[in-house]
Parts: C-alpha cells; sequence; structure tokens
C-alpha cells in the first residue's frame, strides 16, 4: 500500500507496504506514477498560466533583464527555443476546455496535448482527443500532421505543410563550411534563399548522379496512385506523401520507368522495345538530344533574370508536361531547381516561346518590380482555388491573364475569383 505523508519541507513521501495490503508491488508503483501523471499535468497548466502572467505584466523589466526569454530561463530554466511552444500552447489551451481538462487530470501527457492544440479549435477538440485516443505522442504528431487549425480528423492531410526535423551536432569547421555554402549560394542564387532550400539543392546534385547533360535529374522513385492522383516517395522504409506539385516538377524532366505492379500496360516508352527483363526499358521525358540542344541555347543556367544559377538546372516545359506539353524546344527552358519549384507553386509565370520569355510575378508584375503583397496573395490563392475546382494550372494561369486588365486593382478574392472563373470556364 502506498501511504503519502507530508515532512517538515512539504516534500511529498512514499512509503510501500507491500505486507499490509493484496496490490503487489508493481501495483503500487503504477499508482505512484499515476499520480506523478496526474500532478505533472496540473504543474504543468499552472506553468502555462505562469508565463501569460509574467510575460504580460512584464516582470522581467523590474529585474533588469532585457528580454522575457532569459527571465523564464533563469527562473524555471526554460530555454527560448522551447519558450515560444510553450506560450503557444498556454495561449491555445484557454479556449480548449476538454484539452486543458485531459492535460490537468494526466490523461494526456504535454507532448501530445501540444501537439492536439496545432489543430484542435472549440468546435472540433472532441473529435481529435476521439480520433487520438490511445495514441503515443509520435503517433498524435503523425495524425495531426498535414492539417491547419479548425480541420477535421477526417478531412485529408495537406502534404504541402508537413514538416519534418533534422537534428545532428557538428564539428565548428562543418558548421563554419555550411555557413560558407549558405552564403554562396544566397549570392548566386538568391539572397533571401531559406537553408532548407539550399539543403535541397546540394541534395539533388548529389542524388543526380551522373553528368550527361541529356539525362534528367530526377534519380528519385516518385508513385502516383492511378486513382486518387496522390504522390508518394519511399525513404528508407516510410512512404512519405508530397504536394501535387512536386510530381508536375518531376515529369517535366524525369526518367520513367512504367508501372510497378507488374504490368507494363501504361509504361511511357516505345512500344516493342523491352529491357534484359523483358519489361519496356526506362525513357526520358526529353530525348537526351533536345534536352543537350536546350542546354547549349540557354547557356546552361536559369533563364529567370537575375538568377544564372548553373549548377542544378531542370528543363522546364512552358505547358506542363504533366498536362500534356510538347518536347519541342520552344516548350522549354532551363530553370534552376528553385525557380522551377516556384512556377509548379503558381508564385512564378513564365510567358511567351523559349527562349524569348518574360517572367512576371503571380500578380502579372514584371519579375523584379515590386508587386503588392496584397494582390499577390490574391492572385495566388485565386489560381490554387481553380486548380482545387479541377482546372489545370495553364487554364488557371491563362485565365487570370485575361482578366487582369478587366478588373480594378486592389480586386477582393471574390471579385477576381468570379471573373476568372467564368474566363475558365468559357475557354476550358
Amino acid at each position: 500500500m502506498i501511504t503519502e505523508t507530508t515532512d517538515a519541507s512539504e516534500a511529498t513521501i512514499f512509503d510501500f507496504e507491500e505486507a499490509e495490503t493484496e496490490q503487489p508491488l508493481w501495483m503500487q508503483i503504477d499508482q505512484w506514477g499515476r499520480l506523478l501523471a496526474r500532478r505533472q499535468g496540473e504543474m504543468t497548466l499552472e506553468v502555462c498560466e505562469w508565463l501569460l502572467a509574467a510575460r504580460a505584466e512584464g516582470v522581467h523589466g523590474a529585474f533588469g533583464h532585457a528580454s522575457f526569454a532569459e527571465y523564464a530561463e533563469r527562473r524555471l530554466g526554460i530555454e527560448p527555443h522551447t519558450l515560444s511552444e510553450k506560450l503557444r500552447v498556454a495561449h491555445a489551451l484557454r479556449r480548449l476546455p476538454l484539452l486543458r481538462e485531459e492535460l490537468g487530470a494526466g490523461r494526456r501527457h504535454y507532448s501530445a496535448v501540444r501537439e492536439l492544440s496545432r489543430v484542435a479549435v472549440p468546435e472540433t477538440e472532441k473529435e481529435w482527443l476521439e480520433a487520438t485516443a490511445g495514441m503515443r505522442a509520435k503517433q498524435v504528431e503523425r495524425r495531426v500532421a498535414g492539417h491547419s487549425p479548425g480541420q477535421r480528423p477526417s478531412d485529408p492531410p495537406d502534404p504541402e505543410i508537413v514538416t519534418r526535423t533534422l537534428r545532428f551536432e557538428v564539428r565548428a569547421e562543418v558548421f563554419a563550411a555550411w555557413r560558407e555554402v549558405v552564403r554562396l549560394e544566397r549570392l548566386d542564387v538568391d539572397h533571401d534563399l531559406s537553408e532548407e532550400e539550399v539543403l535541397m539543392s546540394l541534395l539533388q546534385a548529389r542524388l543526380r548522379g551522373h553528368s550527361d547533360p541529356g539525362r534528367s535529374n530526377y534519380q528519385v522513385a516518385l508513385v502516383q496512385c492511378e486513382d486518387c492522383r496522390r504522390v508518394f516517395q519511399d525513404a528508407r522504409g516510410e512512404r512519405i506523401e508530397l504536394p501535387a506539385e512536386v510530381m508536375e516538377r518531376a515529369c517535366c524532366d524525369a526518367q520513367h520507368i512504367g508501372r510497378i505492379d507488374g504490368s507494363a500496360e501504361s509504361h511511357v516508352g516505345r512500344p516493342g522495345e523491352t529491357g534484359q527483363t523483358g519489361r519496356p526499358k526506362a525513357t526520358q521525358s526529353i530525348p537526351p538530344a533536345v534536352r543537350r540542344a536546350v542546354i547549349r541555347r540557354d547557356g546552361g543556367h536559369c533563364k529567370v533574370p537575375g538568377c544564372g544559377n548553373s549548377l542544378w538546372i531542370d528543363a522546364h516545359h512552358l505547358t506542363f508536361r504533366a498536362e500534356g506539353g510538347a518536347n519541342d524546344m520552344k516548350n522549354i527552358a532551363m530553370l534552376c531547381g528553385v525557380h522551377h519549384a516556384r512556377i509548379h507553386e503558381g508564385f512564378l509565370i513564365a510567358e511567351g516561346e523559349a527562349p524569348d520569355l518574360v517572367f512576371r510575378h503571380a500578380d502579372g508584375t514584371r519579375y523584379g518590380a515590386e508587386p503588392e503583397p496584397e494582390s499577390l496573395s490574391t492572385h495566388q490563392m485565386v489560381r490554387s482555388a481553380l486548380v482545387n475546382m479541377g482546372f489545370r494550372a495553364h487554364e488557371a494561369k491563362n485565365a487570370l491573364a485575361a482578366v487582369r486588365s478587366r478588373v480594378a486593382p486592389g480586386a477582393t478574392f471574390e471579385e477576381l475569383l468570379r471573373a476568372a472563373l467564368g474566363e475558365a470556364t468559357q475557354h476550358g
């Protein structure tokens, strides 16, 4: 039996008296653990409230600290990188009573509540609690991944917003080399290039694995379901869903191996051409001779004005290959991996025939000019809305281009969508 006493310093002491109870010792220890879980939940809630109160009152200023982060670290040992997340959870729990109750009662640990607070709102928190019942923290993290606040567990996840964590320590010389690589990439490509984009460029360069300019860059296997059109990549035994534009981008400049279910019916190669296994040979999206000619014509670098990156370039189909774009040289231009992604994401527009192209921002402003952020956001949302309605990317782009001169500058999302939808429907 566990007996709870309090000494002079008010610290709780647990005594195990196996001889006086029918409960075995392991049950008593488990009971102790349950009590600790409840107390830990109560303490976590109290810490959250303390953080909000201390920051609101500006207590750190009275101690002469330069920031609230310094005060929180000195007082409770909460490190700066953890503080912002705890504050976010604290704010969320004030409007999520069910999650708050679960944490305070010790039924859900903080790590699970932290993940649920990313997506739950008062109208959906009960559904999320039911959908994650019995899950460990890592399972909860995977369950909420790809969902935005307000979405329900039944809503399909969006792979575009799923992030993964890389965490490792390196020696000083490796860290210094990394900082220098980031600096050089930003000089060569874009001053605002993120470290994630720099890392992706290095990974793509390694995955390329060859020096033949006639062959495509993509040397990773992407799988697309013929029924739902979702895209996946296998990574060390885990199948990871990718955004649809990744497949669009890869189709521009990829090697096709056909079906992987044992059937060769939908293989994209030339009929009758087979390899040693009896299956059709792999083929390139772009014939090697055409790809080499395009590289020579475009000078071996990205065609976007001011870029000039030549370290990692893709052959991009101006009318997307995924939408039936031809391998005519007028339909192909060399772009660096970053600008190629920007086009398929809808943040960059390429107009005309190669090599005489005009690049524009999402709102039609000529590339390099200073577009209005509100206009950019509105055009990007309208394009996404049209694509989600079933229009192809080039149809959405053409519809927006056609109505720009007919709508007033600063048009709202509804006004622009109505005009673009009418145009796309008329010419779709």
